[in-house]
């Protein structure tokens, strides 16, 4: 009796946080960039545990418990909508953009930007974006437009 309570615990666990999962995916449907997520499973098998009720030669055979071993991201494409917005870019593909944060570097897929007022392209938040050599990308008004 007290494996199989500790077998279905090891499944309501795993349902919790695929459940977990899905809201925050419903939660961040309509955010920029977001990349779903959906949770990865696996099966422990003990061996050699006996039971009553269990058939087979003397009664032996394995449990099977779950194990919530991860999640995985799906990084593929998601729809490109034109803006009519110069600053606002996407990425076709592989890659990030690189943005300089108070907590550091750190890498987006949501292109919706700005130019603030010393023509350094920023981030809604006044973060700016960096170039390929981890320089804040500037943008000189006498060059015309974008």
């Amino acid at each position: 009796m007290e494996q199989a309570i500790s077998i279905a615990l090891s499944r309501q666990m795993t349902l919790r946080r695929a459940m977990d999962i899905v809201a925050n995916n419903v939660a961040n449907v309509n955010t920029s960039a977001y990349k779903s997520e959906s949770p990865l499973f696996s099966e422990f098998l003990m061996p050699v545990a006996e039971a009553d009720d269990r058939h087979g030669p003397n009664k032996i055979s394995d449990l099977s418990y779950v194990i919530d071993t991860g999640t995985h991201r799906d990084m593929s494409d998601g729809n490109i909508t034109p803006t009519g917005n110069p600053f606002d870019v996407a990425i076709s593909g592989e890659g990030f953009f690189a943005v300089q944060t108070p907590a550091g570097e750190r890498y987006t897929r949501a292109g919706h930007f700005t130019v603030d007022n010393l023509g350094v392209l920023v981030t809604p938040q006044g973060n700016p974006v960096l170039s390929a050599a981890g320089a804040p990308i500037t943008l000189n008004p006498d060059d015309g437009e974008i």
